[in-house]
């Protein structure tokens, strides 16, 4: 069947606004991406896998979700059309999820930590499975005409979801699960009933954000911003200083997921919430 089909890599024409922003930025932020990819394929949970030594030979970084998964052909109209906005295709999720993908560049950032990409894609009892190389993709002078076979293309007996496999790592620390799972959780406000994520066969779990001060008390309040349209927001300060120094000060949420780490301080330490249309 494979011998049929070809895949084909496009890159958008706005992608070189865009790659600068979340190309590079380690384990964490890459892997966030994939996370932010589950949540819109209304996965239930997530489970990552990082390895103890990431300069090992075989070291790998596994990130697997139980979502919708992707046919041959959603993958090749919207997983390899670089710069594909995914909110193009609705507000919600099929499950009634608010859309946290936005700039359809998040399945590079993986580049940024390693040399090999690898997809493995089942959906209704299909699999399909691609292989993306950093050196490769970088050496074309366009992707128009760039085609490829893909790794498998097979009847499955597998759950539908994702999984990504980051190979020939290019970290030189190893990662603390423990940090690992604390940075991701601060990056998503998503409670276990939603979905779970687990690091190394260890679910996340929120630190105590115990709040001094929240406005309003409960629940959202509203307000209309000129040009934009209606949004719903709370704030909050913190009783207690965040243990992890990268993060504190200030930082903003939108649809569950951090949009902005620490943009100013005012020595203190400020939650706001924001759920946008």
């Amino acid at each position: 069947m494979s011998e049929d089909r070809l895949l084909q890599i496009r890159f958008a024409g706005r992608l070189i606004d865009l790659l600068g922003q979340q190309m590079y930025g380690g384990a964490v932020p890459s892997v966030a991406e994939l996370v932010a990819n589950a949540w819109d394929a209304d996965a239930d949970k997530v489970e990552i896998l990082i390895p103890d030594d990431v300069k090992a030979p075989n070291a790998e970084i596994i990130v697997r979700d139980y979502g919708s998964g992707m046919s041959f052909e959603e993958l090749n109209e919207f997983y390899l059309h670089i710069g594909y906005e995914r909110r193009a295709r609705g507000e919600r999720t099929t499950g009634g999820r608010l859309v946290m993908g936005r700039k359809g560049i998040g399945k590079l950032a993986g580049f940024g930590i390693a040399e090999d990409i690898i997809v493995t894609s089942i959906k209704d009892g299909h699999l399909v499975e691609l292989g993306l190389n950093y050196t490769e993709l970088r050496s074309l002078e366009t992707t128009t005409d760039f085609k490829f076979n893909p790794l498998r293309d097979e009847a499955t007996t597998e759950p539908d979801g994702v999984q990504v496999t980051f190979k020939t790592l290019k970290l030189s620390r190893s990662i603390n699960p423990n940090s690992f799972r604390t940075s991701m959780a601060r990056r998503f406000a998503l409670g276990s009933e939603d979905m779970e994520i687990v690091v190394n066969n260890t679910p996340i779990s929120k630190e105590d954000l115990t709040l001094e001060y929240r406005y309003p008390e409960n629940g959202w309040t509203k307000e209309t911003i000129d040009g934009f349209g209606e949004i719903e927001y709370w704030f909050g300060f913190l009783n207690s200083t965040i243990k992890d120094t990268e993060l504190r000060g200030v930082s903003i949420f939108a649809r569950e997921r951090v949009a902005q780490f620490t943009p100013f301080f005012f020595n203190l330490l400020v939650a706001l919430m924001v759920k946008s249309p």
